[in-house]
C-alpha cells in the first residue's frame, strides 16, 4: 500500500483550528474539500456553523441549499481575507 501524499500540512490545521476553533477532524475534512487552502476552509467551517442553526436569505432569496450557500460564503471569507491579511490570523 502506498501512502497518498495531503495538500495540506499540520501548520494549515492548526491555523484552521485556532481560527474558527473547530475539531480536527473537521479541519482536516475542510482542507481536504479545498485541496489544503487553509483560508477556504476557516471560512467554510465558519460558515457552515451560521447554517446549521438557521435559512439565511441572500438577496431577498431564502437559501435552501446550506451547503453551496457555506462554499460561497468561503470564498468571499477568503477574499476579504487576501485584501485584509491581517484579519487573517487567529486570535
Amino acid at each position: 500500500m502506498t501512502q497518498q501524499s495531503s495538500k495540506y500540512t499540520v501548520d494549515d490545521v492548526k491555523f484552521v483550528r485556532d481560527t474558527v476553533g473547530a475539531g480536527m477532524l473537521e479541519c482536516k475534512q475542510a482542507l481536504d474539500k479545498f485541496d489544503g487552502d487553509r483560508l477556504l476552509a476557516a471560512g467554510y467551517l465558519n460558515y457552515v456553523g451560521c447554517a446549521v442553526a438557521r435559512w439565511r436569505y441572500e438577496d431577498g432569496k431564502r437559501i435552501d441549499d446550506r451547503e453551496e450557500w457555506a462554499i460561497r460564503m468561503a470564498h468571499k471569507y477568503k477574499q476579504d481575507h487576501l485584501t485584509k491579511p491581517n484579519q487573517a490570523k487567529p486570535s
